[in-house]
């Protein structure tokens, strides 16, 4: 599972959320005898260039 997320709150409750249903769905796929791996990436310091790549559609250079 890859989870991302821009909230800018400290602490973000979008976070919170992911954080909850990612420790949830690998224990469910381990009783189910799959592998499960998540992976967290934090985008808030690129949260404004990617605004302004939605806005413009050209990426900044960062």
């Amino acid at each position: 599972m890859l989870v991302a997320f821009a909230k800018l709150s400290q602490p973000s409750s979008t976070r919170l959320l992911s954080e909850q249903i990612a420790a949830a769905v690998p224990r469910k796929c381990a009783e189910d005898g799959l592998n499960f791996d998540t992976q967290y990436i934090e985008v808030r310091h690129v949260a404004h260039d990617l605004v302004n790549n939605l806005q413009t559609g050209f990426p900044s250079p960062g």
